[in-house]
């Protein structure tokens, strides 16, 4: 496999994950890489992988979404790109009606290489999707499609979904990337990103709950913070007002 060029952003794993699912931003401004250049074109998108499965082989069900918006009028999330950790063996993919094909090890320029790489009517890594299929600005699918997977050490759906994280943020190179097409608005074109690991930091999993006993009050409304206030001061005039020199 070839390491990919561009900077990924570490960013530490929440142990909170919901389910035996972890999600992948793909978005500059949180730190992933874009082929055309820090900021890239301004489209963004995002992944959702879900495990199932009890024993050495289990099934990968991946959500995609263009979560692209204004200053982009219009674009097509067309494919994406993403590595297997050294103890996964990837068996067969379930497309659905939009990510149909599905290419094994395959090269995205400047991004690098890439188990697998799904796209949208378009058999081909470079390629990476037709712009006339794909997900336009705000739309997703619901699969995407499902992978099936196996591995000789790995038991259960928590630990693939354990060994796809650890491969995330360990890994010297990013293990996952997207494709964007008919892009209008921003700075038009295309665009490549890389992803970045979806954790409490950025805002995709809510923080734990609080242990009992270790709540903490809510700040005080504003008028509730002046009537406060205001009685505080009447109480301390009373005080002084009641005061008697000796």
């Amino acid at each position: 496999m070839l390491a990919a060029t561009g900077v990924a952003t570490a960013l530490s794993l929440s142990p909170a994950f919901a389910a035996d699912t972890f999600k992948v931003f793909f978005d500059p401004s949180l730190g992933s890489f874009s082929s055309n250049g820090p900021t890239g074109t301004g489209v963004t998108g995002e992944a959702t992988f879900t495990f199932t499965g009890v024993g050495n082989a289990v099934s990968m069900a991946m959500d995609l979404k263009n979560t692209s918006t204004a200053p982009i009028t219009a674009s097509r999330f067309v494919g994406i790109g993403l590595q297997l950790p050294s103890d996964v063996t990837f068996l067969s993919y379930t497309p659905s009606s939009t990510f149909d094909a599905v290419v094994t090890d395959g090269t995205l320029p400047p991004l690098g290489s890439f188990a697998i790489c799904v796209t949208a009517a378009n058999p081909d890594c470079l390629a990476s999707g037709s712009p006339n299929d794909g997900l336009a600005n705000g739309a997703s699918a619901t699969p995407a499609g499902t992978f099936s997977l196996s591995s000789t050490t790995l038991v259960g759906s928590t630990a693939f979904r354990d060994a796809f994280v650890s491969l995330f943020e360990n890994a010297t190179f990013n293990p996952f990337a997207a494709r964007f097409k008919a892009i209008a608005g921003g700075r038009g074109g295309s665009d490549k990103l890389t992803g970045v690991l979806c954790t409490e930091a950025n805002g995709c999993l809510p923080p734990p709950p609080p242990a009992p006993g270790d709540s903490v009050p809510g700040p005080l409304p504003v008028l509730g913070a002046a009537a406060a206030f205001g009685f505080s001061r009447r109480l301390r005039y009373r005080i002084k007002s009641s005061s008697v020199k000796v």
